[in-house]
């Protein structure tokens, strides 16, 4: 079986997941959980789960690349994530790492736009010292001008092998192209100029921290083989003290796109499979509001119908024409209005400069006119549905996989409420609101599209 083929075997196979066996509760997250705020403002949540006597502790910082404010660079938010490594007070960089071994400890950290993650896995006897070292080095975190310059180094690094992939290099195009007020406008780590200006950002990334990392502004989520009222009893202990309030904030307000732009075409240096964005403006998931989450999951079918890996349009375009390597689809879980994107890879061999890109992107957007025509099948309505549930599931296959697919709902007003409305939405969502979110969203005066390949330019 070749690659196209077998990927889209996989991709329909994945519509048939099932959920994992230790399922306690109907619904996408089908184990119990507690949610409850602390007197400081910290949002706290356990989840129950048999996990062989580990335990996994998520603190969730509503502190992503979206609050970073104009006229420093960009990046300071995945800065910050880094300097959290250098410890707090009571426990420098050294002893975190001592303690983390003793334990056993397996640690991670994540910036998103939204949010900055951090994820300990450990043994669930060690759970009150693990919560006593992050409270210590995400409230109270000490860093120096001069930890800060080595860092940035670092991230430097980091940010060149990133920009030595055209595919990180067509999305950080497209996000420049479709919030050139900020916000959502780059990628965490920033911008080539951000990053070249970032050992001198000490004062700003301080700034940051001091501003945003707030409890009213965080949640703590605790998943293993925990008795609820302890765990929430050791987070209260451990985070307690930390105290008060981030400010209100208000994104930039992007102006509407009433006309299609024309293909933003990028050279690569270096022979390369064309990379094809095409994407459209697309709602958020304003966690208190109905009305947004139905909007949110009508499109949310209607882009996996259109484009996702069983769609006629994969089928056609990987498998009938092997035009396509591969196609992926994406509609993020984001707080405020973000992007519906198709990503293509070009197959492999397609010469250089030729016309393939330019029929990959058509044929995008021929997809998305035909769904706009009709209703949708309804027998197809209810497969994507499943694969939604059956994809959010298999990310539940440990206590780090349930707190990082609860992460991006926590970042959300209403917090865990939030992914309870977006499944009512998604249960709700019919043939023909799945028409009416294409003709809403999928339209040609909307659409962004980049294409990066070896030879292309710009008309």
């Amino acid at each position: 079986m070749d690659f196209a083929a077998w990927w889209l075997a996989l991709g329909a196979a994945l519509a048939l997941a099932a959920a994992p066996a230790r399922a306690a509760q109907p619904g996408m997250l089908p184990f119990s959980s507690e949610e409850r705020a602390l007197p400081n403002g910290l949002a706290v949540v356990v989840v129950p789960y048999e996990s062989a006597g580990l335990v996994a502790v998520a603190t969730i910082v509503r502190a992503g690349s979206r609050l970073e404010p104009a006229g420093s660079p960009a990046g300071l938010a995945h800065a910050v994530e880094h300097m959290a490594y250098r410890g707090g007070q009571r426990y420098d960089a050294a002893a975190y790492a001592r303690l983390m071994q003793s334990l056993g400890a397996e640690t991670a950290a994540e910036t998103a736009d939204d949010w900055t993650g951090y994820f300990v896995t450990a043994p669930a006897a060690g759970l009150e010292r693990v919560l006593e070292a992050e409270a210590d080095r995400l409230t109270a975190m000490a860093f120096t001008a001069t930890d800060f310059r080595l860092e940035a180094a670092a991230i430097q690094g980091e940010f060149r092998r990133d920009a030595a992939d055209p595919g990180s290099a067509a999305r950080a195009l497209l996000r420049g192209l479709a919030f050139p007020l900020g916000g959502y406008g780059h990628d965490p780590i920033g911008r080539a100029a951000d990053v070249a200006a970032l050992p001198q950002a000490y004062d700003a990334a301080l700034a940051f921290y001091r501003q945003w990392y707030r409890p009213d502004h965080a949640t703590v989520i605790v998943v293993g083989d925990v008795e609820p009222a302890r765990a929430a009893a050791l987070v209260e202990r451990a985070f307690g003290g930390w105290s008060g309030s981030a400010p209100a904030f208000e994104p930039p307000v992007e102006g509407p796109q009433s006309a299609p732009r024309g293909a933003v075409k990028r050279d690569w240096p270096v022979a390369t499979q064309p990379v094809v964005l095409v994407a459209w403006r697309a709602p958020g998931l304003a966690g208190a509001d109905p009305a947004a989450a139905a909007e949110f999951a009508a499109l949310d079918v209607a882009v996996e119908l259109l484009f996702g890996p069983v769609s006629p349009l994969a089928r056609e375009l990987a498998v009938e024409r092997r035009e396509a390597e591969s196609i992926a689809v994406e509609l993020p879980v984001r707080r405020d209005p973000y992007l519906a994107v198709v990503e293509l890879r070009g197959a492999a061999g397609r010469s250089p400069g030729g016309p393939d890109a330019d029929l990959l992107r058509s044929a995008v957007r021929q997809a998305a006119l035909a769904g706009t025509l009709a209703p949708a099948d309804a027998a197809r309505v209810e497969a994507v549905r499943s694969r939604r549930r059956a994809l959010f599931r298999r990310q539940l296959e440990s206590g780090e996989g349930v707190a990082r697919a609860l992460a991006p709902y926590t970042a959300l007003p209403g917090g865990l409420a939030s992914l309870a409305r977006y499944e009512e939405a998604l249960a709700a969502v019919t043939p023909e609101a799945v028409q009416a979110a294409a003709a809403r969203w999928l339209v040609d005066a909307g659409v962004i599209e980049v294409i990066v390949e070896r030879g292309a330019a710009t008309p």
